[in-house]
């Protein structure tokens, strides 16, 4: 790691083989060695670290024009279908933030991701334009602000999504399609049928440990909701029987730093040869 030096490889040591027992992700939640390791959770990961980890070579920071895409080349591209997935936040200054992600349907690619405070109606208004601007996408928004699906019906677009029946648009969570949409998420991720492209999605689901609420830093109470979007994707992408696609390119993957529990196993051997 950049700026380490023998005595904080030795303070790991210790630290591992006393306080933390070993386990390291304990010991890079209670000591980040980069915003990664930030959202990290002393609980196990729900989703696939592997994938995820060699989608972060190609990640960006969010586009801060709302719902844009990551680069000058992420456009609407001609005889592509898109889909928005919107999380509103509710009033007031804490809770969830509002965010959204856009896939495109025809590359299982996400190609815009946004996540803001911002008022429920102006919200669900905003999403109605960006839908427009997506080839006309198809726009699910999570049930929990009828404010913001109000305001989206209102402006009357036709492509809103209903789970149920068209008199009740909106996808709404369950328990159980909570558990069902996160196994569709780990599996698009696992077999690489869904190419995430944002930088922050990417640290919330390698922290996400299958809760939507944690405790996990300075007693700040972390809440998912890029995992919310991507969840939610995955679902109307399983429910819509999409034609399958090529198995998405790999991502070179740079091999890891020395670590710490590497120290150890080097540290065992090392005694296990001079007792022979």
């Amino acid at each position: 790691h950049p700026g380490m030096q023998v005595g904080h490889a030795w303070f790991m040591v210790e630290a591992l083989d006393s306080v933390f027992n070993g386990d390291m992700q304990q010991f890079l939640h209670s000591y980040p060695m980069n915003e990664r390791d930030g959202w990290l959770t002393t609980e196990m990961p729900a989703l696939p670290k592997e994938p995820l980890m060699a989608l972060e070579k190609g990640a960006y920071p969010d586009n801060q024009d709302f719902g844009r895409g990551f680069t000058p080349h992420d456009v609407p591209r001609s005889g592509h279908q898109y889909l928005i997935v919107a999380d509103p936040a509710g009033y007031g200054k804490s809770g969830d933030p509002s965010a959204l992600t856009v896939i495109n349907l025809s590359t299982r690619a996400e190609v815009a991701a946004w996540s803001n405070r911002v008022d429920p109606s102006y919200f669900g208004t905003r999403c109605v334009e960006l839908a427009r601007y997506w080839n006309n996408a198809l726009l699910a928004i999570e049930s929990n602000s009828a404010a913001a699906i109000t305001a989206a019906i209102q402006t009357g677009y036709t492509r809103i999504y209903s789970q149920l029946d068209s008199s009740h648009p909106g996808f709404y969570s369950t328990h159980q399609n909570k558990e069902s949409s996160t196994e569709a998420l780990a599996a698009a991720l696992h077999n690489k049928r869904l190419l995430i492209r944002s930088k922050s999605g990417l640290n919330q689901m390698l922290a996400y440990d299958g809760t939507d609420k944690r405790v996990v830093l300075d007693g700040q109470r972390v809440h998912w909701d890029r995992v919310v979007t991507y969840r939610i994707a995955c679902a109307i992408m399983r429910d819509m029987k999409l034609p399958e696609m090529p198995t998405l390119p790999s991502v070179e993957v740079v091999a890891p730093p020395l670590t710490a529990r590497d120290v150890l196993k080097l540290r065992s051997y090392q005694k296990s040869k001079r007792r022979t």
